[in-house]
């Protein structure tokens, strides 16, 4: 199967695997960011994107223009019709296994996309499409900007890898060109979600583990000519964002304390390990998880695994650079998800959209063999690989369809979070409305009395039963 025919593929059953999506409705915070959001369906508040009357216009917590931009095209399309908004996510979600399998090739295949060593890049891009954790971003319209980050953030990726592996000549013009491109989808990609801003970090990995120049230090590795302009954007970005651009009217919600939040840390990295290691009983809603000191075994266990994983990548790193940069990879894109800044969800399965990429990329090359001469011993193991692969994707593609039943509705969505998470003060809440939206106000009362039971502070229960 040449390559053309593998990026076929990929796109072809990316596509299929969440073809069910199409009959879902608007669910969870669709409702109020494009079912109930009126200005996406005026052209002429377009201009409204670029100004402090963004949020007025898209109904978001934060500034995500180009996702808020994405409304509007999807408004003029199709509508309010749900199908077409999932049609989007759908082509974005194969798109981006498109830009997985290129990311996989210039990191196990020697640096280069030409490079015919094997089917290693393709096999790890189907786990990637086909991995039930993803499911969240793609069946929730309003969580379109984790699909986007991961287009222009690893879009970025490829285009400067390709720049440095390919031996331009530094008079071509190609390679400011290249590198111009680069700019130019790391600035969508922040435009899309913050998480973009560890861009900068990732270069500086890539140049650490993969450069000849491994021990140049930190002016060389950070600070780079090339990395300089991304640190820069990063810094106009920063500006704006967190200053011109913050949102006046943003949801104050409930957050444990600062020291509360770092001592989770640990265990909050391992739990999304575990939920990429086996992804089972897949929820909407996760609580937090209080670790009281640093002698809880809530903190020791989950940071001697964490300090195992990293110290493992940093001596393997010349001998298997795949498996030290997907570690670190996965590690640094979650940097933004870990509480330290308070965000609405503790832990969101759609936060590992992006991160995914590299514990699959670390995963792959470990068990995958380095070295293209493979003996009769190694060749058995590869088809006892292959075969576990096969049983894998055809769970994976059964959870997969669903999981996607799950977002049908409101209801069948918080129904499920519920009975997987009974202690989530919003999983409670959602349920109670969508029980009084039925007429079912008993069961709504009940859901909504046992939601002040978990948060006795939060006003919107106490208002529903008033």
């Amino acid at each position: 199967m040449g390559r053309t025919l593998q990026i076929f593929f990929i796109s072809f059953i990316a596509s299929v695997i969440y073809a069910n999506t199409l009959q879902n409705g608007f669910v969870y915070d669709d409702n109020s960011i494009i079912l109930n959001n009126k200005p996406i369906s005026n052209l002429n508040n377009l201009p409204k994107l670029f100004t402090n009357e963004y949020f007025a216009v898209s109904k978001e917590d934060s500034y995500r223009p180009f996702v808020t931009l994405t409304y509007f095209t999807d408004y003029v399309i199709f509508g309010l019709k749900p199908w077409g908004y999932h049609l989007t996510n759908i082509l974005l979600h194969a798109f981006n296994g498109i830009l997985f399998y290129v990311f996989a090739c210039l990191l196990l295949n020697k640096g280069s996309v030409g490079y015919q060593r094997s089917y290693h890049p393709f096999f790890l891009t189907l786990i990637y499409v086909f991995h039930p954790v993803l499911t969240e971003a793609v069946n929730a319209i309003s969580y379109r900007e984790d699909l986007l980050v991961f287009l222009f953030y690893i879009a970025t990726v490829n285009l400067y890898i390709f720049l440095k592996t390919e031996s331009l000549s530094d008079s071509n013009l190609s390679v400011l060109l290249i590198y111009l491109l680069s700019c130019l989808t790391f600035s969508l990609a922040l435009l899309s979600k913050e998480m973009a801003l560890t861009l900068p970090l990732i270069i500086c990995c890539y140049e650490w583990i993969y450069s000849e120049n491994r021990n140049g230090g930190l002016q060389s590795n950070l600070l780079n000519r090339y990395n300089l302009g991304y640190i820069a954007i990063a810094f106009v970005y920063g500006y704006f964002r967190f200053y011109y651009f913050e949102n006046p009217m943003r949801k104050v919600f409930y957050t444990p304390a600062i020291n509360e939040r770092l001592l989770a840390i640990p265990l909050l990295i391992l739990s999304y390990l575990k939920l990429l290691s086996a992804p089972v009983s897949l929820s909407t809603e996760y609580v937090f998880l209080n670790v009281s000191s640093l002698f809880s075994p809530l903190f020791v266990v989950p940071f001697f695994v964490i300090a195992f994983f990293l110290v493992l990548a940093f001596k393997i790193r010349k001998k298997n650079k795949g498996a030290a940069f997907g570690i670190y990879f996965f590690i640094i894109t979650l940097i933004p998800v870990y509480h330290v800044i308070p965000i609405a969800n503790f832990m969101a399965e759609r936060h590992l959209y992006l991160p995914s990429a590299g514990f699959i990329i670390a995963i792959g090359s470990v068990m995958l063999p380095m070295s293209p001469k493979i003996s009769n011993t190694e060749m058995i193991r590869q088809r006892q690989l292959l075969i576990t692969f096969i049983i894998m994707l055809c769970i994976f593609f059964f959870a997969i369809v669903n999981r996607n039943a799950v977002w049908k509705d409101d209801y069948s969505l918080w129904s499920d979070a519920v009975m997987k998470m009974p202690k989530s003060y919003r999983a409670r809440y959602n349920l109670g409305v969508c029980y009084a939206n039925q007429g079912k106000f008993n069961e709504a009362i009940q859901q909504f009395q046992i939601a002040l039971k978990l948060s006795p502070g939060d006003m919107d229960a106490h208002i529903e039963l008033v």
